[in-house]
């Protein structure tokens, strides 16, 4: 009996360490995973607004090519050519720097960014942004115009980040990428006429072939996906006056979450009101 009673009793203390060193493993797993998804978040905070701005300065100069006058504004002096083709170029490559910043800043999280739902969307519709510039099934109608391949994009993001005096890394400013462009030593690594050469090609067939030519078909669902990513972005319309943001005419097998559905439609409001300008934007309110 005097064995029996120490044999229950050392099973029961053995099933107590276990359960203990369980619940312990338990606890540290569910504290570690909660201070990733805090880490992730405030990483999500802190870039923000900048990714949230570059994607509204892009999807607002895809608005005015398809439904405003800016392909108007070529040929007709050279700052009209610079506001077209070099701004064009700097507010696509402004939003690569702004998603390979992000990109480089969670490589260092312990978790992934998708273990959140939120995140998660976020994640996808990057995704479908970078998807949507390769080439796809439609090439023999749509052609490569602005076809960016994904090593492309990555170094579009690469050559358009700079290292700020706080050693925070941040997108160059239009004032140095307009000296580069116009200074490019011939050099792929540091041309942006390089990189940038299937945007040009692409804004020129437009403006000879006009906005309708299945040739802009690419920036109009990258506008449409842009917008999604605004609304993931500032759910509350908070940081942007977004009643002033409209999608532009559809194209055809659009990915976006809102799209019209039928090609060369506009969103349900049928607006056509430019975007609003930056300085409109309440950059103030907190999260």
């Amino acid at each position: 009996m005097v064995d029996i009673a120490s044999i229950v009793v050392a099973v029961i203390s053995l099933i107590a360490s276990v359960a203990v060193a369980g619940f312990s493993a338990y606890l540290n797993y569910s504290t570690d995973k909660r201070k990733a998804r805090r880490e992730a978040e405030h990483l999500l905070q802190k870039y923000r607004d900048p990714l949230l701005f570059a994607a509204e300065d892009l999807q607002s100069r895809i608005w005015g090519i398809f439904e405003a006058d800016v392909l108007d504004f070529a040929g007709r002096s050279p700052q009209h050519d610079d506001s077209l083709y070099i701004y064009t170029a700097f507010v696509l490559g402004q939003f690569f720097a702004w998603t390979h910043i992000l990109r480089r800043q969670a490589q260092l999280l312990p978790f992934s960014l998708e273990e959140d739902k939120r995140l998660r969307e976020f994640i996808e519709v990057l995704h479908s942004i970078q998807g949507v510039m390769l080439i796809s099934r439609y090439v023999k109608e749509e052609g490569t115009a602005f076809t960016l391949w994904r090593g492309h994009q990555m170094a579009i993001g690469e050559l358009m980040t700079e290292v700020g005096d706080n050693s925070e890394k941040m997108c160059m400013g239009f004032y140095d990428f307009t000296k580069a462009w116009k200074a490019s030593p011939g050099d792929a690594q540091y041309d942006p006429h390089y990189w940038f050469k299937p945007i040009v090609e692409g804004l020129k067939t437009l403006t000879e072939k006009g906005t309708t030519t299945p040739t802009g078909n690419r920036l109009r669902r990258l506008q449409h996906l842009l917008i999604d990513l605004i609304e993931v972005l500032d759910p509350q319309k908070q940081r942007l006056h977004s009643k002033g943001i409209s999608r532009c005419g559809a194209a055809p097998h659009c990915p976006c979450s809102k799209c019209p559905g039928e090609v060369g439609v506009r969103d349900t409001t049928g607006a056509r009101t430019s975007p609003h300008s930056l300085w409109s934007r309440r950059t103030s309110e907190t999260v």
